[in-house]
């Protein structure tokens, strides 16, 4: 991997970081810009060292889909609010 594939990945950060913040991803398995695998790869680096990731892949659904917004919004600031306990 080049050089600045790997400064880019943010995978490459986490076993050293000192702290690290709750992790909301949602990705589309049709997306043609970013490969819904490294969605994947990135919640399980974030599951090794312990940290809490909440990832939804969502069917059909390309790069910047409007469906992220329709059916990720209220979820997600419902989940938030649970970690922050608001």
């Amino acid at each position: 991997m080049s050089s600045k594939l790997t400064q880019a990945n943010l995978v490459a950060y986490i076993a050293t970081a000192k702290a690290l913040p709750f992790f909301i991803i949602a990705q589309g398995d049709n997306d043609c810009q970013v490969p819904w695998g490294q969605s994947q790869e990135l919640a399980d680096a974030l599951a090794k060292v312990g940290n809490t990731a909440n990832l939804t892949i969502l069917p059909g659904a390309a790069h910047a889909d409007g469906r992220f917004e329709s059916t990720q919004s209220a979820p997600d600031l419902t989940l938030l609010a649970s970690v922050f306990g608001r």
